[in-house]
């Protein structure tokens, strides 16, 4: 992770939404990154498939 967060998303126009959970290194860390994800995305129970569960990810982007 880089020291000055802030500084790097401003370089690149971006900003910083929140934090990714520390999983480790590798072919394993990256099983468990699927798994948090597979998690927070799978619809539930009586809802749509294609409606995650993150509230995050609620905001419907619309094209002209």
């Amino acid at each position: 992770m880089a020291k000055n967060r802030e500084k790097l998303a401003k370089l690149f126009g971006a900003e910083i939404l929140g934090q990714v959970p520390d999983v480790g290194g590798g072919a394993l860390g990256m099983a468990r990154m699927a798994g948090l994800l597979f998690e927070r995305l799978t619809p539930s129970q009586g809802e749509r498939p294609s409606r995650p569960t993150n509230p995050i990810g609620s905001v419907a982007r619309r094209c002209p």
